[in-house]
């Protein structure tokens, strides 16, 4: 028992690892053609906003390496930063859901507009709920004292 328990344990550092640069690879992603259609190629004066939603993301996928190889001070650093990138996630898409909802500037506001309305504030927060989910996955597991100890043991491993 004790034996297949240690077989286990081995896949969390692994699957986190894993979990960590993906999803951190295609926040990446996301946020370059964001910055193409936002703010256009000629001229690239991003906010401070736009930095650390590109710096957080990069910094996670060079954890995912350290933390595939249950490294503590990783797992400390992810859950540090993952808690940063929940924390403007929920900021960025917060003004972006407002900034839909104000949208019209019309005389007369129908009820297809205010449906539009609702409907962009509700999609604004379903994008938020899809990139959260997994970064609150891995914040809440690396949080969890089994998971921990997991990491823990590799250092008292190599001392």
């Amino acid at each position: 028992m004790l034996d297949r328990m240690r077989r286990l344990s081995v896949a969390w550092p692994k699957l986190l690892g894993v979990i960590v640069a993906l999803t951190s690879l295609g926040l990446i992603m996301w946020q370059v053609e964001f910055w193409w259609w936002h703010y256009g190629v000629v001229h690239i004066s991003i906010e401070l906003l736009g930095w650390l939603s590109l710096l957080v993301p990069i910094f996670l996928l060079f954890l995912g390496y350290p933390l595939y190889h249950a490294r503590d001070w990783a797992r400390r650093a992810v859950i540090v930063l993952g808690i940063c990138l929940c924390v403007f996630a929920v900021f960025g898409f917060g003004m972006r859901a407002v900034a839909e909802s104000r949208i019209y500037d019309a005389h007369v506001i129908t009820f297809e507009m205010r449906v539009q309305q609702a409907l962009a504030v509700m999609g604004q927060a379903g994008l938020a709920l899809c990139v959260l989910a997994p970064h609150v996955f891995v914040v809440c597991a690396l949080c969890h004292r089994d998971v921990a100890a997991i990491f823990r043991e590799d250092i008292e491993r190599k001392i």
